[in-house]
This record gives structure tokens, C-alpha cells and sequence, in this order.
């Protein structure tokens, strides 16, 4: 089977924002790069199970007189969700939590909360980066959500406070990404094109020509792509695979090569059918 590790996309960067926002804002507009509206909150830091794009379809089927063998199926319930544990307590994502107001009194904040809750409108956007491939950008606009149902808040020796909100989708939602194999009109997904080792500086220049038994040194990757870009500094990458001449001398992985014996060996780096030049190591006695 042919693999191309472009189109794989691992997600859970540093830089991925959930922003929400009050129902009703104007997010006709927004595009991949579009500045999101001062009226909606950066939520912070995320659990690490991120954000989930739940969908719960629920199919029936319709059998016929004889054999009773379904002859139709149909959608009978088909709903999306967006789901979220929020880390940082903040005072809006706070008071939407649990549908209260809040005042200050002499420079103390006072929240009110309901022992009953309702049904908030809200808005959303979640900015979302690919982790393997530098500049892969991904958006997803929501205009109209609700959030429901709430989950409890726990209150653990040892353990943060979070709110997890669970928000219905009531209308269309807009994805949009600068991913090559997405691109809408049929236009081909780029493709490596090449790879070569370099520092974890990214650097051609001063790589290493020998170590010591028992030393060890890192190296990385500069792949190219069909599309004339580059993801430097590559350790491990979908799809790239390091690998040593001669085990029995040096051993590499992640990128990190370690010095086995004296002698000789040569280190590669393949991805998507395409290998670097060999570096060659010589692996000398520790003394």
C-alpha cells in the first residue's frame, strides 16, 4: 500500500486556542488567517485529551414482508458535539459553567450561581496545528452552540479543578485548513521530494565525524516537499526512520546515535521512499 506521511496529521501543538464566544457574533466572515472577534475568550490551557469532535448518528432500518431482510435504512438521530475539559479558570468560561453573574464589592468578586441551570447560546473557534509538519493550520468555525448538560467540578488533594463543557451544535459548522491533500479542485497533494540530515539546529555544516563508545550525539531531519517547502529539524516525523549500517558499532533512536564498538558506520534517514545521504561515523575506543 502506498503511504504518503504528508497527509498524516498529528495534532495536540502548544499553539492550539479554543476560543468561545457570546451567540449571535458574525462569524460569516472568518477564514483560516482572519483575526478572531474581541468579543470571544481565549479558554486557556487544555487537558491533554484536547478537543473532541463528537458525532452520535443513530441509524434504523426497515425490513421487508418476507425474509424480513432490512431493505432501507435511514437516519433516525444525528447529532455533533464539541468537547472540552478547560484547565484555567477564568471568569466568563466560570460563569458560563454555571450560569451565574458576578460583582465586584470593594475589589472582591462576588458570583451568584443558580442551584438550577439553563441552556446558554455560544459560539466557538478552535485553532488547531499539525505537530509533524511545520505551517499546517486547521480552523473550525462554529456560529451556534449550546452547552447543556455540566459536569461535575471536582475539588482533589493534588489535583487541578477543571470544566469539562460539552457543547451542542445546532447549526452548520466551517472547516477550513491550508492542508496540500485537502485542497478543494482536485489539485494534487505535495509530496516529499527529498530528506538530509542535518544538526538539531538545523544545520548542514558541523555534524559529527566520530564519538566514543558509549557517547551519544543527536541528529535530525530537512525534509522537502513537492510544494518547494521544508520541515527542518525532524526527529520523528510520521513516516521517518532512522537507521545504522551497523548496529553492532551504533545504534540510532529518535535521531540519537549512540557509539556500540570501534569501528565504522553509516546513518540514514528515509521517509516516503526517499533516503539521505549516508553520514559516516567513526565509533573510536573510550579512553
Amino acid at each position: 500500500m502506498a503511504v504518503n506521511s504528508v497527509n498524516v496529521h498529528v495534532f495536540g501543538s502548544d499553539d492550539d486556542v479554543l476560543y468561545l464566544g457570546p451567540s449571535g457574533l458574525n462569524l460569516g466572515n472568518i477564514s483560516l488567517e482572519t483575526a478572531i472577534p474581541k468579543e470571544m475568550i481565549d479558554t486557556g490551557w487544555l487537558t491533554d485529551d484536547g478537543v473532541t469532535l463528537g458525532m452520535k448518528d443513530s441509524v434504523k432500518a426497515i425490513q421487508g414482508h418476507q425474509g424480513h431482510a432490512n431493505v432501507l435504512q435511514f437516519m433516525d438521530s444525528s447529532d455533533t458535539t464539541l468537547e472540552a475539559t478547560l484547565m484555567e479558570s477564568q471568569l466568563q468560561t466560570f460563569l458560563w459553567n454555571l450560569d451565574a453573574d458576578a460583582e465586584d464589592i470593594d475589589g472582591v468578586t462576588k458570583i451568584t450561581a443558580a442551584s438550577s441551570r439553563k441552556v446558554l447560546n455560544l459560539c466557538a473557534i478552535w485553532d488547531t496545528f499539525d505537530t509533524q509538519h511545520d505551517g499546517i493550520h486547521w480552523r473550525y468555525v462554529f456560529p451556534s452552540l449550546t452547552l447543556g448538560e455540566r459536569d461535575d467540578i471536582p475539588f482533589k488533594v493534588g489535583e487541578a479543578s477543571a470544566y469539562k463543557y460539552s457543547l451542542g451544535v445546532l447549526e452548520k459548522f466551517f472547516v477550513f485548513t491550508n492542508a496540500a491533500a485537502m485542497k478543494a479542485g482536485g489539485a494534487p497533494a505535495k509530496t516529499v521530494t527529498g530528506v538530509k540530515i542535518t544538526t538539531t539546529d538545523g544545520a548542514t555544516v558541523g555534524l559529527p565525524s566520530s564519538l566514543k563508545v558509549g557517547e551519544k550525539v543527536s541528529l535530525a531531519a530537512e525534509i522537502s516537499y513537492s510544494d518547494g517547502t521544508k520541515a527542518v529539524k525532524q526527529t520523528n516525523a510520521v513516516g521517518l526512520t532512522w537507521t545504522s549500517s551497523d548496529k553492532a558499532k551504533a545504534t540510532i533512536d529518535g535521531g540519537v546515535v549512540t557509539g556500540v564498538s570501534a569501528g565504522k558506520a553509516d546513518i540514514t534517514a528515509s521517509i516516503d521512499g526517499k533516503t539521505s545521504e549516508a553520514l559516516s561515523l567513526t565509533i573510536n575506543t573510550a579512553v
